[in-house]
């Protein structure tokens, strides 16, 4: 599953929880996916300059 996926499928979870608790979790697990593939993104772009 790419990072892409991972970041949709829990933003959806996010969406369709039923707890304020499980909606922040999911989010923050979606944000430090995202965060992640950003970080990667930006080490790949400063390898190849």
């Amino acid at each position: 599953m790419s990072p892409e996926e991972k970041y949709i499928l829990l933003m959806e979870a996010a969406y369709t929880a039923t707890d304020k608790d499980t909606y922040y979790k999911l989010m923050q697990k979606a944000d430090q996916v995202f965060k992640d593939t950003q970080v990667t993104a930006d080490n790949i772009e400063a390898e190849a300059a």
